[in-house]
């Protein structure tokens, strides 16, 4: 039987201020400590039963975060004896490592301009237990859910330049602007690495390397340890791509690194991480006295993250 009457809890949101360089950016609302999307509840409706009554759970997932969740889904997992059942996402009987929806679908972010949270997913879960799967007494069994859903990070970082003259003239000591960073809080956080110093122009075309840092700070782990794309766009006015290092031959104002490609796989276990750079150039003639100018990243993945909750089960 799939029980209902469970009310859902909505979160709520605490607001973050990202400090960008000598500039600060509102960044929005997210949820305490996983600014991405989680399963914010999955518990049973009695944490004991008996052997032979089914085992009801109520599971809530949720945004949190800055992008939406695409492509998202739940599955329920270390069962055990404890593995048919039904589940309100879906009309088939549901079976442990199964989807519990019907169909993927999208959690959209939080809207922050009108204090929304984000979009929220519901489902009611039955398992049947059957006395001959429980030794005789208590049994303390855990279950796991996992979400798994397509997601996004992206960043931005000012450069600063100033040509060789126009730093002569000033003495050697030029007044730089305030320049802005900042990425979005995710699973995967992300920072674009720039000279901090001004880019002195002692050439026409003068050279310089942009990285881009990946880490997973989640908690979960991305889908066969692989990104799905790694993008870093320039702006074509000042600067042009010298070397393209760790990423695919440029497509407009951007470099690429697609999913497949050996540069797209995450390095390390529980904490994994990736560091891509390409060597770039300053346009010859753009800049006339001093200027900035804005590198912007994205980094696309397929994250899962997993909670856990435990039953109680007599048999007697």
């Amino acid at each position: 039987m799939v029980m209902y009457g469970k009310i859902t809890i909505i979160l709520a949101l605490a607001a973050v201020v990202i400090v960008a360089g000598c500039a600060q950016k509102s960044t929005g609302d997210v949820h305490a400590g996983y600014p991405g999307a989680t399963i914010t509840d999955f518990s049973p409706i009695a944490p004991s039963i008996k052997a032979g009554t089914p085992i009801n759970f109520y599971l809530t997932a949720q945004n949190f975060g800055y992008a939406d969740a695409t492509n998202a889904n739940v599955i329920l997992f270390n069962c055990g004896a404890v593995n048919t059942g039904a589940s309100s996402g879906k009309t088939a009987p549901y079976k442990c490592n199964d989807e519990l929806f019907e169909k993927d679908f999208t959690l959209q972010k939080p809207d922050a301009s009108f204090g929304l949270p984000g979009e929220s997913r519901e489902a009611d879960i039955t398992l049947d237990t059957g006395k001959t799967a429980f030794p005789q007494g208590r049994t303390t069994q855990t279950f796991s859910a996992r979400i798994t859903y397509d997601y996004s990070t992206s960043g931005t970082r000012d450069v600063f330049f100033t040509t060789f003259d126009n730093w002569r003239e000033k003495g050697g000591s030029v007044a730089v602007p305030p320049l802005n960073y900042h990425t979005d809080q995710a699973p995967l956080s992300l920072v674009i690495n720039v000279p901090d110093a001004p880019i002195i122009l002692n050439t026409d075309e003068q050279e310089f390397t942009v990285g881009v840092s990946i880490r997973n700070t989640g908690g979960g782990f991305t889908q066969n340890k692989e990104l799905n794309e790694i993008q870093l766009c320039y702006d074509t006015t000042f600067v042009a791509v010298a070397d393209k290092g760790d990423f695919d031959n440029p497509s407009g104002d951007c470099l690429k690194i697609p999913k497949g490609s050996q540069n797209a796989k995450l390095i390390g276990l529980d904490n994994q991480y990736k560091d891509v750079d390409a060597r770039f150039k300053t346009v010859k003639g753009a800049i006339a006295v001093q200027d900035t100018t804005t590198f912007t990243a994205k980094v696309s993945y397929t994250y899962s993250l997993d909670t856990s909750t435990t039953v109680n089960i007599q048999n007697s």
